[in-house]
């Protein structure tokens, strides 16, 4: 089984991401208390540096009004080098071999799938290169993958 990032574990987010040359924002849409909602994220690569899921390799969804807020985190005064606690969420596929990282506001409720729909939508032609990246490397449709993820809500650590 591969390493899953977990509460406790070490992360390391390059700076181009975060609102850098190489990020990218998407719109996640979603409905709450029979309301459509939506709020921008910043899109980044993370590596976990220490701990169980050691060596792993996966996305963050940063939400853009709360960059400054999750930039304040960072270990020790080392550049964006983050400890996971219990101001993140996860996401995972049914079969627990991929985990993605959200820090947003909790209250903000949209369910796994919205996340990689999304994403899919709003990359376009780049959609298959990300989600090669996230493990999916048999997903046709973007139906393909918000089915291991639908209706999921995303997870407390």
């Amino acid at each position: 089984m591969a390493p899953l990032v977990n509460k406790g574990d070490t992360i390391y987010v390059p700076a181009e991401f975060l609102g850098g040359n190489n990020g990218k924002k998407l719109t996640i849409h979603w409905s709450q208390m029979l309301r459509s909602r939506n709020e921008d994220y910043w899109l980044c690569k993370y590596t976990v540096e220490s701990g169980e899921g050691a060596g792993a390799a996966e996305k963050i969804y940063v939400q853009a009004s709360k960059l400054e807020e999750f930039k304040q985190k960072k270990k020790d005064g080392k550049d964006f080098t983050f400890v996971v606690d219990d101001s993140f969420q996860y996401g995972q596929d049914k079969e627990k071999t991929k985990r993605f990282l959200v820090f947003h506001d909790k209250s903000n409720k949209p369910y796994q799938h919205r996340f990689v729909e999304n994403t899919y939508t709003e990359l376009g032609g780049k959609a298959a290169d990300f989600l090669e990246s996230m493990g999916f490397k048999d997903a046709g449709t973007v139906e393909d993958v918000a089915r291991r993820f639908a209706g999921d809500e995303l997870h407390n650590f």
